[in-house]
């Protein structure tokens, strides 16, 4: 019996190919970021007043340039607070999530037809059929983390505002950094321990880390480059890199002396079951 051919199955993790597609769109959507102005971000910035407003009582009103406005507490709501870096970085993250994932209209099918499925697969499926599934199947995983990461974007930045209305006085006076550096660093933990959370339990460590850097760092730096700009600022990319490395170095030892911990004890108390009964 010949093995079933799953190159074509739609059970099947993204390839290197699915990969390229995917971080030229997240290119494209960084440029297109970058290149409107802050009334054409309202689809991140609405819901986020409007949330902000709902949960803690802030007054943000639109202004004739697209920003948001808290005249009592003298808070802006721009248009780097709409987390379109984040927004890109989340829905790589999903897309790596959810790599191995059967999609749901696969699962339904599957259900439904039972042994029928097994024997389309056995026959084998017309090759251009074939890609139109795979295409219509990698639109919606696409679409499914492009939702997801909104969502998530929205909370993220609900939380790195909150943080910054109620704790960033509180975080300069407390650390001594100045008033742009705890505001870096609150964006900066929000955004990567979100971004950590929701790659938890994938087992790979440095999942988040890896596209947090690349959307935050390197592809900025490619851009700057590419523009003639000479790169990105030294400073911005020292925090956003010597944080998450400094995570993930100190999650690294920790799973390292449990892990140490957890074989010591297991020596010992082999080594204690190996003497001879009343010699404990």
């Amino acid at each position: 019996m010949m093995p079933a051919d799953t190159r074509h199955s739609p059970h099947r993790a993204l390839r290197l190919r699915d990969w390229g597609l995917a971080l030229l769109l997240a290119m494209a959507f960084k440029a297109f970021y970058s290149a409107v102005d802050t009334s054409q971000l309202q689809w991140l910035l609405w819901p986020l007043a409007s949330l902000l407003n709902a949960v803690d009582g802030f007054v943000f009103e639109p202004t004739a340039t697209g920003e948001w406005l808290d005249a009592d507490r003298g808070l802006v709501i721009v248009k780097a607070c709409a987390g379109g870096n984040f927004l890109i970085a989340s829905w790589l993250g999903y897309l790596w999530r959810w790599r191995m994932r059967p999609p749901v209209s696969v699962a339904r099918s599957d259900t439904h037809l039972g042994s029928g499925s097994g024997l389309v697969q056995r026959l084998g499926l017309n090759m251009k059929l074939n890609m139109k599934l795979n295409m219509r199947l990698g639109i919606s995983l696409a679409l499914r983390a492009l939702a997801a990461a909104w969502v998530t974007t929205l909370i993220a930045n609900t939380l790195r505002i909150l943080l910054i209305a109620h704790g960033q006085n509180d975080l300069s006076l407390t650390t001594g950094l100045s008033s742009a550096d705890s505001h870096r660093l609150i964006g900066i933990v929000i955004y990567f321990g979100i971004l950590t959370l929701q790659l938890a339990g994938t087992r790979t460590l440095l999942a988040a880390p890896v596209i947090y850097f690349g959307i935050v760092v390197l592809v900025p730096w490619l851009h700057g480059l590419m523009a003639g700009r000479g790169g990105i600022n030294t400073s911005h990319a020292a925090w956003t890199t010597a944080l998450p490395l400094a995570a993930v170095l100190c999650y690294g030892l920790w799973r390292l002396c449990r892990r140490y911990a957890h074989e010591h004890k297991r020596q010992h108390q082999k080594a204690d079951d190996d003497l001879p009964q009343g010699r404990h």
